[in-house]
């Protein structure tokens, strides 16, 4: 047990865990850390992703993340940008 508290049988996904630290460490920006959100909060979607290098989402992720709620949607979040 790594965090103390309830345990939640059968919920771990080590495909889902490593494909999340993957993206975490493509990130050029450590986040507990000399950073301010509300320094780039009115920034752009694309400028933050290539000024941290924030990988995009993949098909992959949205397939699963989109039922659950769990990405912000429309043109410039996590869904791409009508063309």
């Amino acid at each position: 047990q790594i965090v103390g508290g309830v345990i939640a049988e059968g919920v771990f996904d080590p495909e889902h865990y490593f494909r999340a630290m993957a993206r975490g460490a493509s990130i050029n920006l450590d986040l507990t850390t000399n950073w301010e959100l509300w320094d780039v909060a009115d920034m752009p979607t694309a400028e933050l992703r290539a000024r941290f290098n924030i990988p995009p989402v993949s098909d992959w992720e949205r397939e699963r993340l989109t039922p659950n709620h769990g990405l912000l949607m429309g043109p410039g979040h996590s869904t791409p940008s009508a063309a």
